[in-house]
């Protein structure tokens, strides 16, 4: 039976410093409060969504690993609150701001000589089979996603044949178009070829700090907004504009379809009516 009624909420890019961090010079990052827009985030959602079944957060969990041994506790009493507040799975990936051996070790809680191992499992919610791929490679802005892990994917997807599949990675494997087309998952051509041929009904990513739609085999790839930032393009200008704060995707399954909500948290107005739909 196809899964008709399923709702996720898909975050991304926290970007977690020090409560108390001394000013480093750099504007980008004194202005950053990852932490504060996350709880605004959560604000936001206690108005706006009813009931989610799932959350995927698609990685840079912390600005970088310089701070991670102070923002991964941190993320930790986050996702405390998100899963007090829901009570449903909140499923993490790893972006290139994350450091794989803090992130076990604290958020964790793991030990021992596997710590550098690449982070990536399946779980299955309602259903539906979520993927969650690390194509994370440390020190490195673009992604990659190893051939073990993707041996390990194409092991999964053959697994459950006939059960939908939702993956979700940090850097979109399809083209963004930024000026010119940018695709930072430098082996997207290999995970286009092991998903090919199996139930992927959708792609869940983040890095771009922006809403945007593409395509990898035929399936969409749904990057949503930083909840720190939000980035937008001038292509005339060839520049970047960034601004504070940003919002997230509603992402909805429906007969085994992905549909997707933009939710920008950051440009609500006046309100002209509030009155029940239907």
């Amino acid at each position: 039976m196809p899964i008709s009624d399923m709702t996720i909420v898909h975050l991304s890019e926290f970007h977690l410093q020090a409560a108390d961090k001394e000013p480093t010079g750099i504007p980008y990052e004194d202005l950053l409060d990852g932490y504060g827009d996350a709880l605004k985030t959560l604000d936001h959602l206690r108005a706006y969504v009813s009931e989610p079944d799932l959350f995927v957060v698609t990685g840079d969990l912390v600005l970088g690993s310089r701070n991670a041994e102070v923002g991964y506790p941190r993320l930790g009493e986050l996702l405390q609150q998100f899963e007090a507040e829901f009570g449903v799975p909140v499923l993490l990936a790893l972006g290139n701001g994350d450091a794989i051996a803090p992130f076990r070790r604290i958020v964790l809680g793991e030990t021992g000589a596997s710590l550098d191992k690449r982070y990536y499992y399946s779980q299955i919610v309602k259903g539906l089979k979520v993927i969650i791929l690390d194509s994370h490679v440390e020190n490195q802005h673009y992604g990659n996603i190893d051939a073990e892990q993707l041996e390990w994917l194409a092991g999964e997807l053959a697994a459950t044949p006939h059960m939908p599949h939702l993956l979700a990675l940090h850097h979109p494997p399809g083209n963004v178009v930024l000026g010119r087309d940018h695709e930072e998952l430098r082996n997207a051509d290999e995970l286009a070829e092991v998903i090919r041929d199996y139930q992927v009904i959708g792609i869940l990513s983040g890095h771009y700090h922006l809403s945007y739609l593409s395509y990898l085999a035929g399936v969409p790839n749904a990057v949503t907004n930083g909840i720190c930032s939000t980035i937008t393009w001038s292509d005339p200008q060839n520049m970047i504009h960034e601004r504070i704060g940003g919002g997230y995707n509603l992402i909805h399954i429906r007969d085994d379809r992905m549909l997707v909500r933009f939710m920008d948290i950051n440009s609500e107005r006046t309100t002209l009516r509030w009155s029940e739909f239907g």
